[in-house]
């Protein structure tokens, strides 16, 4: 099979999406071609079927047929051939949509029509099950343009279900309420629409919230009523209150959205927070907020008051004890550690931001804050679990978003810092 770094073909070299990464390859007649992030590919002489080469993830091969034969799956082990009956969760016709006419999988792949490869370029897994749809099922295309993520779900049920060609064909010409249904869904016109609004999947953890969005009733009510993205209705399935609070319900219709339905939960949760620490309720004022922008006014004014604290009195508010400690992740010249309750609320009062109400969790060892001071001043937050440290959020002064600049150098920090060991 391929192997990296073999010499590019001089028909390919000088093509520019050939040269321009080796992340992985396509190997034709003992030849390596750089493909973008395919696995390994050898493509038989016949042009039947192609092979890929999953050993380094998987532990075997794939092996696909050519699409007027139904592009059948096997898996390959050793000299062990057998049926592959598992959604295949790899992906690699993004990149052979768009080899060079002088790739030799052209030959394998011309026969797949270009709509049904710019329709499943769209998708970042599932893509060989909607394809075998499509080929033993071509009236399912009818689905592309207005609901082509029903026509995905539809194919990735059909392969975890292995169902027969013969069935396919029949359940593809079914009305689109009653294919929902067969999904797990609700038989309805509502739900159909829902699924209009909805962004391509990119995990399996998004098809499971997603077929428990299309079999909860309260769920499509929701998206009946407003222009809903999928976020917000899996905030409100892990948030339920969101459903009666006025600035959730603005920010899911266009006329009336301000920053936008994920704001809300995170406002939500640290104007209650700031206010618990100012000894008040802040509850009737968080229910006469009519949007995100308002409820966020509301957070920046329990947070100025919260500064104007005196300093012994906010420390003995978030705890009694204001070292937190040596920090698991060196700081450096640019990114210093925040040592202390009092370092941190200055920290907030500064860059304008309530970075100074998470000291608990600073003391409890969740989370930690540093100064970043360059390339952008920010404050930075890291988790650490299991032994990792993770970036968990990185903003500039009034909680801007930092450039992408920023972004790279804080990681390239966290990259090149080992944990040192917590203290007793």
């Amino acid at each position: 099979m391929g192997q990296r770094g073999g010499m590019i073909p001089r028909s390919a070299r000088g093509d520019p999406y050939m040269r321009r990464t080796t992340d992985s390859t396509f190997t034709d007649s003992g030849v390596t071609w750089p493909v973008r992030h395919a696995h390994a590919a050898r493509r038989d002489p016949s042009g039947a079927r192609v092979s890929f080469d999953l050993r380094s993830t998987l532990g075997y091969m794939l092996r696909i047929g050519a699409w007027d034969t139904g592009m059948k799956v096997e898996r390959v082990l050793g000299a062990v051939v057998r049926p592959e009956a598992q959604p295949v969760r790899a992906q690699f016709f993004r990149e052979l949509g768009m080899l060079p006419d002088s790739h030799p999988l052209r030959h394998w792949v011309d026969p797949i029509p270009a709509s049904a490869l710019t329709y499943v370029a769209s998708f970042d897994f599932g893509q060989l099950e909607a394809l075998r749809l499509l080929q033993v099922a071509p009236q399912a295309g009818d689905l592309i343009p207005t609901n082509p993520l029903l026509l995905w779900l539809v194919a990735w049920t059909m392969a975890e279900q292995s169902t027969p060609p013969d069935d396919a064909r029949e359940i593809a010409s079914w009305k689109r309420r009653d294919l929902v249904e067969w999904c797990g869904g609700i038989n309805s016109k509502t739900c159909v629409r829902m699924l209009e609004k909805f962004d391509p999947p990119t995990s399996t953890f998004w098809i499971d919230h997603l077929r428990r969005q299309i079999a909860d009733a309260d769920t499509i009510a929701l998206s009946a009523q407003r222009a809903t993205p999928f976020t917000a209705t899996y905030l409100v399935r892990q948030q339920p209150e969101l459903r009666e609070l006025a600035a959730f319900r603005a920010e899911l219709n266009d006329a009336t959205k301000t920053l936008g339905p994920d704001r809300v939960p995170g406002l939500l949760r640290d104007a209650r927070r700031i206010a618990e620490l100012l000894e008040t309720s802040a509850e009737q004022s968080i229910s006469d907020c009519p949007n995100a922008e308002s409820l966020q006014t509301l957070h920046d004014r329990l947070l100025t008051d919260l500064y104007a604290i005196n300093p012994p009195k906010l420390r003995e508010l978030s705890r009694r004890s204001a070292s937190f400690g040596r920090s698991p992740v060196r700081g450096t010249p640019d990114i210093e550690p925040i040592k202390s309750t009092l370092e941190l609320l200055a920290e907030g009062q500064l860059m304008g931001h309530c970075c100074g109400m998470y000291a608990d969790q600073v003391l409890d060892k969740e989370i930690y804050f540093y100064r970043l001071l360059r390339p952008q001043r920010a404050t930075l937050q890291v988790a650490v679990s299991k032994g990792y440290a993770c970036l968990s959020e990185l903003k500039l002064r009034y909680n801007e978003e930092p450039s992408d600049q920023t972004y790279e150098f804080t990681r390239a920090w966290l990259r090149s810092r080992r944990l040192t060991p917590k203290p007793k």
